[in-house]
């Protein structure tokens, strides 16, 4: 799955788009009845990217699934002029549906 994400990563760059890695974390425990973690705390070797971004990506931090929550996505697209995105990532079902559909929402043409 890394590798098709790297992939991706390099593709958009090519083209001359703009990378942009969103990392989830929270700032407290939160966690379930089973005593596993909805995300990971932040600072926490989980919280950590499994790659290095280029010195030109982005780095935008969220505080849920959803990159729109608690983060500077959407003000980061609309300074830039970037319209059109395309993502790609871990736990597509939760985080990557989630956060298409919310950017979206909010009038950007998100494809995942």
């Amino acid at each position: 799955m890394l590798d098709r994400i790297l992939s991706l990563a390099f593709a958009v760059r090519a083209c001359g788009g703009t990378v942009i890695w969103l990392r989830h974390g929270s700032t407290a425990d939160l966690a379930r009845r089973d005593g596993r973690a909805f995300l990971p705390r932040r600072q926490t070797r989980g919280w950590r990217l499994t790659t290095t971004p280029f010195p030109e990506d982005l780095l935008v931090d969220s505080a849920g699934w959803d990159g729109c929550f608690g983060s500077d996505l959407d003000n980061t697209l609309r300074v830039r002029g970037i319209r059109t995105i395309v993502i790609g990532g871990f736990a597509s079902e939760v985080t990557v549906d989630s956060t298409v559909r919310t950017l979206n929402d909010q009038g950007h043409d998100a494809w995942c």
